[in-house]
């Protein structure tokens, strides 16, 4: 099986992993099945570098909806991970210890105009995709990072890449996207409710969905770490982290079972299906999407309008 891991500069198996995937310069590839690894810098890609590279998978910190939709697209398999070096993100895999972001989902198997990411197997690249980007093309890689040797010519076209800062983080129920409501409510009919929060007065409860304990991330039925803010007359009084094992996760969690986030009022999450946002209002717990990244700052944010 061949990976791809994101990361901030190359020094081999030891290299450090960039958590969230726009953010990298690097790209690090890896055969699971002949031990070679490679890698490729996005800065020389962007420069006219023409590569192709054909991937089963993406270990990374934490995707965006728009980045999972455009891996799912093309085939490839996106696992998130705490891990600090490749090789320990690799181990993570090998043993089994990852899971798949797209799994809750199920989606998104067509979609028009998607980003073009990494050349997975059996998907073919039709003429509405011939302006995507590759899967390291974010922030203004326009030839991107890995693209499908069949259709090297139309991705040299590209325009943003997998992860790419000029999507939002729009959800689909089905398959159309409502890119103002965001999530990943693919394989959930509906969109995510508007909810109106009060923060203000008496004390309040917070949770943060944070799976790489440093960004806010989606996929917050899986998530197993939280930042839980405690609030108090409209300000941060107290913060701590949240470490579940996966059977807490709310995915693994039936609905009249006991949560160790019963307690809380407000779930911050960068993405998340309107079946879990009914379910956490069956709780007592509202949620909320937000595009901020900063954990801290996207709890500042919700104090501004909900104070």
């Amino acid at each position: 099986m061949k990976l791809c891991i994101p990361i901030s500069a190359p020094n081999g198996l030891e290299s450090a992993i960039e958590s969230h995937l726009p953010n990298a310069e690097h790209l690090f590839f890896f055969d699971t099945e002949t031990r070679e690894h490679s890698h490729l810098s996005l800065r020389e890609q962007s420069a006219g570098a023409g590569q192709s590279v054909r991937i089963d998978a993406v270990l990374c910190g934490s995707f965006d909806s728009m980045t999972k939709m455009a891996l799912s697209q093309r085939g490839i398999k996106a696992f998130g991970t705490e891990a600090k070096t490749v090789s320990e993100a690799i181990a993570q895999f090998e043993n089994g210890e990852l899971y798949s972001e797209q799994e809750e989902s199920g989606c998104c198997d067509s979609h028009e105009g998607g980003g073009g990411c990494c050349g997975g197997k059996n998907h073919e690249q039709g003429a509405d995709h011939a302006h995507g980007g590759g899967c390291g093309g974010g922030h203004g890689h326009a030839s991107g990072g890995c693209q499908n040797k069949a259709h090297e010519e139309e991705s040299k076209a590209g325009g943003h890449g997998c992860g790419s800062h000029g999507h939002g983080h729009g959800g689909c129920g089905g398959h159309d996207h409502d890119q103002q409501s965001g999530g990943c409510g693919c394989g959930d009919e509906g969109e995510l409710m508007p909810m109106a929060i009060d923060l203000g007065g008496a004390a309040h409860i917070v949770a943060v969905s944070c799976q790489n304990k440093k960004t806010v991330t989606d996929h917050a039925g899986r998530c197993r770490n939280f930042w839980v803010y405690d609030i108090s007359n409209g300000q941060v009084v107290g913060k701590s982290l949240l470490s579940l094992p996966i059977e807490q996760s709310f995915h693994e969690t039936k609905g009249d079972q006991a949560h160790p986030l019963d307690s809380a009022d407000v779930l911050l999450t960068g993405g998340m299906s309107p079946g879990l946002q009914k379910r956490l209002l069956q709780r007592g717990i509202k949620s909320l999407v937000t595009t901020e990244t900063d954990p801290d700052q996207a709890v500042a944010d919700l104090l501004e309008i909900a104070g």
